[in-house]
């Protein structure tokens, strides 16, 4: 074998000539302007359907702690970090037995949306009674509205109807679960809506009429999946 060749001085590296290499068209048939990445369609590359925008009908509930500065001006840091953890997991729990999905973590708050409205007032009433004593002695505080919105790269909603429950829950107080009452379609059954009057809301033109949510409703039957893996499959 030869001998292994000595790395060449480091003079004789900064004496070699650096210049870009130019790429020529493999083919004549291809045109300096049909490389230009501006002129490029980049439908040739990934699915153009994925990104488009949909408008779809939703409802969208915002949840917000209330006190929960004070509280962690009071008590600490830690003790905050505490019930937030509580507050979360409640809501993922309540989340997953009534069928909706958490969208978004806004601090001491989050984000929820629904398919449909009945399964978002289900889940919203069920959340705040059952928050009522878990997250004690902070209360919950909520918006809803229902409307089509715009689902903006496959995770994003932008529309009216977003801004609205998210200032409904702006407007609410303590334990009130505030949504307009023109979009009431149906109540679930053991829930009852209460007219509190007609709100301005900001970037809304007009007073809106909004109900009260209050009262439980009907339980979920809980199914023992603790033994799920170790059961016979069904033939």
């Amino acid at each position: 074998r030869n001998p292994p060749t000595a790395a060449p001085p480091i003079a004789a590296v900064a004496r070699c000539d650096f210049r870009p290499v130019q790429f020529e068209p493999e083919s004549a048939d291809v045109t300096s302007d049909q490389l230009d990445p501006a002129r490029i369609d980049r439908t040739e590359h990934f699915d153009r359907n994925s990104l488009i925008p949909m408008r779809v009908p939703r409802t969208f509930i915002f949840l917000d702690l209330s006190g929960f500065t004070n509280y962690t001006a009071a008590y600490g840091d830690d003790a905050a970090g505490r019930i937030l953890g509580t507050f979360r997991t409640l809501v993922r729990e309540v989340a997953s037995e009534r069928g909706v999905r958490v969208a978004k973590w806004l601090g001491d708050g989050c984000m929820v949306v629904a398919v449909e409205q009945k399964a978002g007032i289900e889940f919203v009433t069920d959340l705040a009674n059952r928050a009522a004593s878990v997250c004690a002695p902070l209360t919950l505080r909520a918006g809803l509205a229902s409307g089509h919105a715009l689902l903006f790269e496959g995770d994003d909603y932008i529309g009216s109807a977003v801004n609205m429950a998210s200032r409904l829950c702006d407007h609410a107080r303590q334990v009130d679960v505030l949504m307009p009452t023109m979009q009431l379609e149906r109540l679930p059954e053991g829930v009852t809506a209460e007219h509190v009057g007609d709100l301005d809301l900001r970037g809304f033109p007009g007073r809106i009429g909004v109900v009260r949510l209050t009262g439980a409703p009907a339980a979920i039957a809980h199914n023992d999946v603790g033994d799920l893996w170790t059961r016979s499959a069904f033939i």
